[in-house]
């Protein structure tokens, strides 16, 4: 019976991927690159972030990886990828964009406290800064870099550049 019960479950999980842990890992050219720009650098993880932080991006975002996103950043027809790197000594995070294995900056961090800045894909649309003196609409998708239940800035393509506008304080 327990066997059954165990097969049972095995098959249910595999039709539905949404309960795994999501996988985070970079292509294989942007892990090249980065090996080649950035030695020592890895990909922000679910792990690195502290415990409180780990349970509330958990609970936001369940099937996500805190230091990766995808979309069109740039443009409706070319798609990139975002991500966050942390060097091993922890007191650096970069903040990348790749176009194939193309890496642009987007931003240096220094995480205080220990914490580190996660990363979410804000569709286009309209924003507002905190304190409601900037208001724009997009019309890509916007990197979202957020200090877990401290504040959130948006990064988002002009046409011509990434400008930022902060969302919470």
């Amino acid at each position: 019976m327990k066997r059954a019960l165990w097969s049972l479950a095995v098959v249910i999980f595999s039709f539905f991927p949404c309960f795994a842990a999501p996988v985070c890992r970079l292509p294989q050219k942007i892990q090249v690159a980065i090996a080649s720009h950035y030695p020592g650098w890895r990909l922000l993880q679910l792990s690195d972030l502290v415990s409180d932080d780990q349970s509330s991006w958990q609970e936001a975002h369940p099937h996500d990886c805190p230091g990766l996103i995808e979309g069109h950043f740039t443009g409706a027809v070319e798609h990139s990828t975002v991500f966050a790197i942390i060097s091993t000594k922890r007191n650096k995070e970069v903040i990348l964009l790749a176009r194939e294995t193309n890496l642009e900056l987007l931003t240096v961090l220094a995480p205080t406290d220990g914490t580190s800045l996660v990363l979410h894909r804000l569709p286009a649309g309209e924003y507002s800064e905190f304190d409601s003196t900037k208001s724009l609409r997009t019309h890509w998708d916007g990197v979202g870099i957020e200090k877990i239940e401290a504040g959130e800035m948006l990064r988002y393509w002009d046409g011509h550049s990434f400008r930022t506008i902060y969302l919470d304080e």
